[in-house]
C-alpha cells in the first residue's frame, strides 16, 4: 500500500473518530429546523423558490445548501441522524481534499507534510462550532465544493478552457451558492495561475489573464444574480467607513485561528494580529516576487489573509464562520512544521541549527494547543446538552400537538435558548438551542395536519453539561403550555401562575375544553364515577416512555348531571406490585375548570402530564385514573359498564412500557 493511501486512511480515521459522536445528536442549532422546513422541494415551484430568493429574511442567498437540506429531507424526513451523517461525510471530504491539495501544492516532507496539514485541520478546536451543527451545513458545503474546484484547477494546469477547468469553474460557483466565504476560491485560482506564469517565464499572458477574467466575470455575475434575488448581504461600505471595527474584527479572527480555546484581552488580540498579519502579507509577497519559492506558503498565506478580509468586511469574525479559513491556517502551520522538521532531520545547518529550532517552537506550541483542545481528546458537552434539550422539547411539543385538536395553540415557557458555557476552560462558544420558529417548523413537518401555532412566552439559557430539566405540560382546551422547569421542585407550579407572569396572551376560557363528541382517535372507556360523572375515554401521546420523559394523557370526562362539588382528578402510574411510581393529581383542565362548573352532559377534555423519574426501573406499568374529594381524599366509587367495581376505585387505562433513561 502506497504512502499516499496510508496517509489518507490515517487522516480519515482521525476525522471520523473526532466527530462520530454527532450521529447521536439531535437538530442542534436554533435555525436547523427552519432551514430544513423552508428547503423542502416537492414541486417545480419549490425549486424556483429555492433559486429565486434568499433565506433568513432575504439576507443570504445559499441555494446549494438549501438543496442539500431538501435532499436530506427526502431521504430522512425528520430523523436527525441522516442530516448529521451528511455533515460528517462533508467534513471528511474537506479533510481529505485538503490533504490532497497540500500534496499537490508541494507540502514540505511530501505525504508527511500533507498528512500533518489534514490532521491539524480536522483537529482544529474551532471546528467544534461548525461540524456538529446542522444549521451550519453551508460552511461544510462551501469547503467541500471549493476544495474540489481548486483540485480540478490544478489538474487543468489553470487552463480555464479545458474540461477540468470548466468543471472547476462550475464547482466554484456551486461553492459560492453554498456560502459567501467561497469567494476565496476565485482569488486562489487567479493567484496560482499568475505564479505559474511567472515560474515558467512564458511570453504569453493569455492563460493567467483568461483564467483571472473568467473566474472574475463568473464571480461578478453570481454576485449580481444574488443581489437581484434580494440577498444584499453585508454592508461593505459601512465596514470600510469604520476602520476601528475592521481592526477589531481582524484581531478576533487571528485569535480564533491560532488560539480558539483562549479568550485573551483586546490588547493581546491586537498585538497578535499586528505580528501575524504583516508576516502573512510578507509570505504572499515573497511568493510573488520569488516564483521559484514553494507555492505552498504564499497560497496558504493568501488563503488566511483573504478569509480575514472577507470576515472583517462583513464584520462576522465569530467561531461560526471560520471553518473554511481554518483550512488555510492548517496549511501554513502543517507545512511549516513539516519543513522545519525536515531541516532539523537533515542536520545540514551546523551551527545554525538553532534557527529552525527557534522558528519551530511557536508552531509546536500552537499545534500542541490544537491537539489538546481537539474533540478527539477533549469532551465538549455544549452540543450534547443542546441536543438533549432540543430532543426533549420537540418530543413534548409533538405530544401536545397529538393530544390537542386541530388549529390549536402551543405556548412555550422558559424555552431553552442557548447553552451557557463556563467562563474558563475549553468549551464551545456559540451553541444555540431553540427559537419559536424551531418548534413551529418541527410541527409543520412532522404533523402537518394538526395546524398547531407556536407562541414563546419566555426564553432562558442553560448551563453546559446540565442534565435535561423536567418538562411540564399543561393542557387547556384548544391550547397547551410546555414549561421547562429550572429546578426539580418547580414541577408542581400551577400553570396559571406561570402564565400571568410570562405570557402576554390571555388565558383561554375554560369552556374551550368542552368537546362535542369523543374523538375517533381516543380509546373508549366505559367507567362511571359516583352518580354524576363518567370517564368515557383517553388518548396517550406516546408508548413506550423513557425514564426522565413526560407521559402525557388526555382524559375525557362526562358530567351526566350538574356536579355540585369540586373533585380532584388523578392519573397514577403503578408498578406490578401496585406501588405508586409517578402521578399527576389536580383539578381538571390544569386547575382552572372545577367539576362544579361543568354543564350537565358536557364532555370535558382534561390533559394530564406525568413526569417519569429517570431512576424508574424499566418494565411494564399500569396507568390508572379516577377522582376524589380533596377535603377527605375519599375516592369516588368507580364502576365498570357491567356494574363491577374497579379495585381501589381506580380505572385501569393502559399498560405503559418504561424504557431506561437515555
Amino acid at each position: 500500500m502506497s504512502g499516499g493511501v496510508l496517509t489518507l486512511l490515517g487522516v480519515a480515521a482521525v476525522a471520523v473518530l473526532s466527530y462520530a459522536y454527532i450521529l447521536r445528536l439531535s437538530f442542534t442549532g436554533s435555525d436547523a429546523l427552519y432551514l430544513i422546513e423552508s428547503s423542502r422541494v416537492g414541486s417545480w415551484r419549490d425549486l424556483q423558490r429555492v433559486f429565486g430568493s434568499g433565506i433568513m429574511g432575504g439576507e443570504f442567498y445559499r441555494p446549494i445548501a438549501q438543496l442539500s437540506y431538501g435532499v436530506d429531507y427526502a431521504l430522512s424526513r425528520t430523523r436527525p441522524a441522516g442530516y448529521q451523517l451528511t455533515d460528517l461525510w462533508l467534513h471528511l471530504a474537506v479533510t481529505l481534499q485538503l490533504t490532497l491539495l497540500a500534496r499537490r501544492w508541494g507540502a514540505p516532507g511530501g505525504w508527511i507534510g500533507a498528512g500533518l496539514t489534514g490532521l491539524l485541520f480536522t483537529l482544529h478546536p474551532v471546528l467544534v462550532e461548525s461540524v456538529p451543527a446542522v444549521a451550519r451545513r453551508h460552511d461544510l458545503l462551501a469547503g467541500a465544493l471549493g476544495l474540489a474546484a481548486l483540485l480540478l484547477d490544478e489538474r487543468a494546469d489553470h487552463a480555464v478552457g479545458s474540461l477540468p477547468g470548466v468543471a472547476a469553474l462550475l464547482l466554484g460557483l456551486l461553492a459560492l451558492g453554498s456560502k459567501e466565504i467561497a469567494v476565496l476560491v476565485p482569488g486562489l485560482v487567479a493567484l496560482g495561475s499568475w505564479r505559474a506564469f511567472l515560474r515558467r517565464r512564458r511570453r504569453s499572458l493569455w492563460r493567467p489573464l483568461s483564467t483571472t477574467l473568467a473566474w472574475g466575470a463568473a464571480t461578478a455575475l453570481f454576485l449580481l444574480w444574488r443581489q437581484a434575488r434580494g440577498a444584499m448581504g453585508a454592508n461593505v461600505g459601512g465596514a470600510l467607513a469604520a476602520p476601528g471595527e475592521m481592526g477589531a474584527a481582524a484581531a478576533s479572527y487571528v485569535t480564533l485561528l491560532l488560539a480558539p480555546f483562549a479568550d485573551p484581552g483586546a490588547g493581546l488580540r491586537a498585538a497578535l494580529a499586528a505580528a501575524v498579519v504583516p508576516l502573512l502579507a510578507g509570505v504572499v509577497l515573497l511568493g510573488l516576487l520569488r516564483p521559484r519559492w514553494p507555492r505552498f506558503y504564499p497560497l496558504g498565506g493568501a488563503w488566511v489573509l483573504g478569509g480575514g478580509l472577507v470576515l472583517a468586511l462583513t464584520r462576522r469574525p465569530d467561531p461560526r464562520n471560520v471553518y473554511v479559513p481554518a483550512a488555510g491556517i492548517a496549511l501554513l502551520v502543517g507545512g511549516a512544521l513539516a519543513g522545519l522538521g525536515a531541516a532539523l532531520w537533515s542536520g545540514r545547518q551546523g551551527r545554525q541549527r538553532w534557527l529552525p529550532l527557534a522558528a519551530a517552537a511557536p508552531l509546536v506550541a500552537v499545534a500542541s494547543g490544537w491537539l489538546v483542545a481537539s474533540p478527539l481528546f477533549n469532551a465538549y458537552p455544549g452540543w450534547r446538552t443542546g441536543s438533549a434539550l432540543t430532543a426533549h422539547v420537540l418530543e413534548m411539543a409533538g405530544d401536545a400537538a397529538d393530544l390537542l385538536p386541530a388549529r390549536s395553540t402551543l405556548y412555550l415557557l422558559n424555552l431553552p435558548k442557548a447553552v451557557r458555557s463556563p467562563p474558563s476552560g475549553l468549551h464551545e462558544r456559540s451553541v444555540s438551542v431553540m427559537r419559536d420558529h424551531s418548534v413551529q417548523s418541527w410541527l409543520d413537518m412532522s404533523r402537518p395536519d394538526r395546524d398547531v401555532q407556536v407562541a414563546v412566552c419566555s426564553y432562558r439559557d442553560v448551563p453546559s453539561g446540565q442534565t435535561t430539566p423536567p418538562l411540564l405540560a399543561y393542557y387547556y382546551g384548544d391550547a397547551a403550555a410546555v414549561v421547562a422547569a429550572t429546578k426539580p421542585e418547580e414541577r408542581d407550579v400551577a400553570w396559571r401562575y406561570l402564565w400571568t407572569d410570562a405570557c402576554e396572551a390571555a388565558l383561554p376560557k375554560p369552556e374551550r375544553s368542552v368537546r362535542p363528541r369523543l374523538p375517533a382517535t381516543a380509546t373508549a372507556v366505559d367507567a362511571r364515577l359516583g352518580d354524576r360523572l363518567a370517564l368515557e375515554g383517553y388518548r396517550l401521546a406516546r408508548d413506550p416512555v423513557d425514564g426522565g420523559q413526560t407521559l402525557s394523557v388526555m382524559l375525557y370526562w362526562r358530567a351526566g348531571r350538574t356536579v355540585k362539588k369540586s373533585y380532584t382528578g388523578f392519573v397514577h402510574l403503578l408498578d406490578e406490585a401496585g406501588a405508586l411510581q409517578a402521578q399527576h393529581d389536580g383539578l381538571p383542565v390544569s386547575g382552572t375548570y372545577a367539576t362544579g362548573q361543568w354543564p350537565a352532559g358536557a364532555l370535558v377534555a382534561d390533559g394530564r402530564a406525568i413526569v417519569v423519574d429517570p431512576a424508574t426501573p424499566p418494565g411494564r406499568y399500569t396507568l390508572v385514573a379516577g377522582m376524589y374529594d380533596p377535603e377527605t381524599t375519599e375516592r369516588l366509587p368507580a364502576f365498570r359498564g357491567n356494574g363491577e367495581r374497579w379495585p381501589g376505585d381506580a380505572v385501569v387505562l393502559d399498560q405503559i412500557r418504561i424504557r431506561p433513561s437515555r
